[in-house]
């Protein structure tokens, strides 16, 4: 355990100035954790006996900022320091799953942390004398790897359902190797599956935030969650409805060796939180095989079933999940792309490669071969063809490397035409100008055309006049 050296000294100073004044002052909930686990906190949060107001007063010579002042909440910037201070308080319903419905301030350090989730997030630490306030047996819940409600964890879980979310978060979090396994109190657990509905009345962009963080944690140390994986699954198809079919969803299929959505699960387990598109990666392998249960055909006499056209199915459904949650249009298109390329044939020639890097439009091949590459992972490794698969993936992003190592790479930008060019062919300015520009590309590409200006504009003025003269639409 740490010893409290390491606090910021405007965090310190921040403290002095409100017990100078008179009032108490303690370090709480989530920078007292990490401090005691040699962690370095992301933020610093202060509990004190003065009110707002009489905490702006003390710092009225510094930057204060009302951010939460109808909750007692005032944030105190000091240099690049940024600390919130919040007066002690309880909380009264909370009507909207998100804010409590009232909030009634007190004297007493003991009755705050009486409110808050966590037993590991109810301690309290005040640097001038070293004090550690820990009544709800915190520091040995920490120590033990326990995730334990404050107090009665359905009134925890009633006054805010998004807990049952943290509570899956924290137990995510990795731990040293040195300590033991993290677990979750059984009462606790009861208390968050009875209460789970509830989360539906959570607002999207707080499930969002917490969704967002539960993937990032995925990781192969810990996808399975023995102890707590029913539970897990519960919570995931309570803000995700549309995933429920698949989580006992047997595939009948020797590619396969596990349900659809366990699949998904160790799919994005192979991505680090780290990584580079982590997150847009691990939504598109959550959602990826969303669409199969509705796409499912078995075939009687070979025993084997499939699931033609999912792909496409996939992107519809997530399309909807990810609108619901909030998630931001360009995280929308790149995750619906990956979805919907993401049963492509591995490329293996630098043509193939260079055609479909240009297919993409909101992600790159690198990010599309990753996500190749962790769905062959999660799937039946006795299948005889699952290690030629796995090479294929790493030869095609090895070759991929290589041709940008080499300017190999051929794009729009190298073709020696452009919108101009097209338009002057009589095309009309929009979209059927990027249309006859990528088929100029894909030509050039194939070996079929040159890449001379002049050429290329005699070549597709005969292809516009062709077309021009044809009843059906454009399809290249």
């Amino acid at each position: 355990m740490a010893q409290f050296n390491n606090i910021p000294s405007n965090i310190l100073f921040a403290l002095d100035e409100i017990e100078k004044a008179g009032y108490e002052a303690f370090l709480v909930g989530g920078a007292v954790r990490d401090l005691m686990m040699d962690v370095e906190p992301h933020d610093y949060d202060v509990a004190t006996s003065a009110t707002p107001e009489q905490v702006m007063e003390v710092f009225s010579t510094y930057t204060v900022i009302p951010t939460g002042i109808q909750h007692g909440t005032v944030t105190v910037l000091l240099d690049d320091d940024i600390i919130q201070v919040t007066t002690y308080r309880t909380e009264g319903k909370y009507s909207d799953s998100r804010h409590p419905d009232s909030v009634q301030y007190v004297k007493s350090l003991a009755e705050d942390l009486s409110r808050r989730d966590f037993t590991m997030n109810a301690m309290a630490y005040r640097p001038r004398d070293g004090r550690l306030v820990d009544l709800c047996g915190g520091a040995h819940d920490l120590m033990t790897n326990i995730i334990r409600c404050v107090g009665n964890p359905w009134m925890r879980f009633n006054e805010d359902p998004l807990r049952i979310m943290r509570m899956f978060r924290m137990y995510l979090k990795p731990v040293g190797k040195k300590s033991p396994p993290r677990s979750i109190d059984s009462e606790t657990l009861r208390a968050a599956i009875d209460v789970m509905p509830k989360l539906t009345e959570v607002s999207a962009e707080r499930t969002q935030d917490e969704l967002n963080q539960i993937l990032l944690l995925i990781n192969l140390n810990n996808y399975k969650m023995p102890d707590v994986f029913n539970a897990f699954q519960t919570m995931i198809q309570t803000i995700i409805p549309e995933i429920a079919p698949c989580i006992d969803f047997e595939q009948n299929n020797p590619y396969h060796d596990l349900t659809v959505f366990r699949h998904s699960l160790k799919a994005l387990a192979f991505i680090d939180g780290d990584a580079r598109q982590a997150l847009v990666l691990k939504l598109a392998l959550l959602l990826h095989d969303i669409g199969k249960p509705e796409c499912y055909t078995y075939n009687k006499e070979s025993g084997i079933a499939h699931f033609y056209g999912h792909s496409d199915v996939s992107q519809q459904i997530a399309a909807k999940v990810l609108t619901r949650l909030r998630y931001s249009s360009h995280t929308i298109c790149q995750v619906l792309e990956l979805i919907g390329r993401h049963e492509f044939e591995i490329p293996q020639s630098r043509a193939s490669v260079n055609r479909l890097a240009n297919k993409l439009h909101y992600t790159d091949f690198v990010t599309l071969m990753q996500m190749r590459w962790c769905d062959i992972m999660a799937q039946n490794p006795l299948h005889l063809s699952w290690a030629e698969r796995l090479e294929r993936a790493d030869k095609a992003a090895e070759l991929y490397e290589k041709m940008l190592d080499e300017q190999d790479l051929f794009t729009l930008k190298n073709l020696a035409i452009d919108g101009s060019d097209v338009m002057a062919l009589g095309v009309p300015e929009g979209k059927e100008v990027g249309q006859w520009l990528r088929y100029a590309l894909e030509q050039v590409m194939d070996g079929h055309w040159e890449n001379d200006k002049y050429l290329l504009r005699g070549n597709l003025q005969a292809c516009i006049i062709k077309e021009a003269m044809s009843d059906d639409s454009f399809t290249a």
